[in-house]
């Protein structure tokens, strides 16, 4: 499970996290979420995307997202040790939900994922991402009983077989048609020779 946190972005030298409002030519319009003030973000400054940061451990590197979930988790969805200054004690309890690569991860990172978890709390923009629901591989989904399967397949064999019969119906019925129209090209030829013939035995008998 993750938290959604599209548009919502870092500037470099500014402390608080900032929505993205409109995108333009050379940068950004971006509202503070700390006092709701707007101003541009030129294409010269340094911004991080928060969907796009992940955080360093001792397995794989977590989305900043899955973090935050945790934290919400942890604090039932409210601010969680928001009065805390102390860089150890943030680290320890983060520690307790994933394993920090401690020596990659510095005591001002640890302190900037809280003040962003708690400002987004308190702003109410920490939103649930429901993943979506995939079917297993056997082909059965979540809600698809292996009965309710087997059913399908076997309408789908069904399908398949008419689709097939009218196939064959088809291409039968196409192929007398094709040699009516033969045996019909066929009889006027003939027709034709016969008149030719009669036209000169009348011809000679006149003569």
């Amino acid at each position: 499970m993750t938290v959604k946190l599209t548009a919502i972005i870092s500037v470099s030298g500014k402390s608080g996290l900032f929505k993205i409002i409109a995108r333009g030519r050379n940068g950004l319009i971006v509202e503070s979420l700390i006092d709701q003030k707007r101003f541009p973000v030129f294409a010269s400054q340094k911004v991080s995307a928060l969907e796009d940061i992940t955080i360093f451990t001792t397995g794989e590197n977590v989305p900043l997202g899955e973090v935050f979930f945790k934290m919400m988790e942890k604090s039932g969805g409210d601010k969680w040790l928001a009065e805390e200054k102390d860089a150890a004690v943030l680290r320890k309890a983060l520690n307790e939900l994933i394993p920090l690569d401690n020596e990659r991860v510095s005591d001002n990172d640890v302190k900037k994922i809280f003040n962003w978890f708690n400002l987004l709390t308190e702003k109410k923009l920490l939103e649930v991402e429901q993943p979506s629901v995939q079917e297993e591989s056997t082909g059965v989904s979540e809600q698809e009983s292996p009965e309710e399967a087997s059913n399908t397949e076997k309408k789908s064999a069904t399908k398949k077989s008419k689709k097939t019969k009218t196939k064959g119906s088809e291409e039968g019925e196409e192929t007398k048609t094709k040699n009516k129209s033969k045996q019909s090209k066929s009889d006027k030829t003939g027709q034709k020779k016969e008149n030719k013939d009669n036209s000169k035995k009348t011809t000679k008998t006149k003569k």
